[in-house]
């Protein structure tokens, strides 16, 4: 597991594990969301790999968004990447759930 302290990122994660985004979070909101981009373009990368919407990765990294919109959906790819099984998509076919 990577670390992320609450004082810099001794090495940028590549699963993020549910301790990695909690960490990643706190020295977010400390230093803002600019401070870390490096770790959340690996985010990003790790969120397509889960299948995150393209558009809240967008808005996450666009440095040309409101900053309370980024901070939004930096919260959601967390959250879809911690949980990346409520983020496939899913269609119901005669009753039953199949991923798209």
């Amino acid at each position: 597991m990577t670390h992320i302290t609450a004082t810099r990122i001794t090495a940028t994660p590549t699963r993020f594990d549910t301790s990695d985004l909690v960490d990643l979070a706190e020295v977010v909101a400390r230093d803002g969301i600019d401070a870390h981009a490096a770790t959340l373009f690996a985010l990003a990368e790790r969120a397509s790999q889960v299948g995150v919407s393209p558009v809240l990765v967008d808005i996450m990294l666009g440095t040309g968004e409101p900053y309370v919109a980024r901070l939004r959906a930096f919260a959601r790819v967390g959250s879809a990447v911690a949980n990346p099984r409520r983020t496939r998509a899913t269609t119901r076919v005669a009753g039953t759930l199949v991923a798209a």
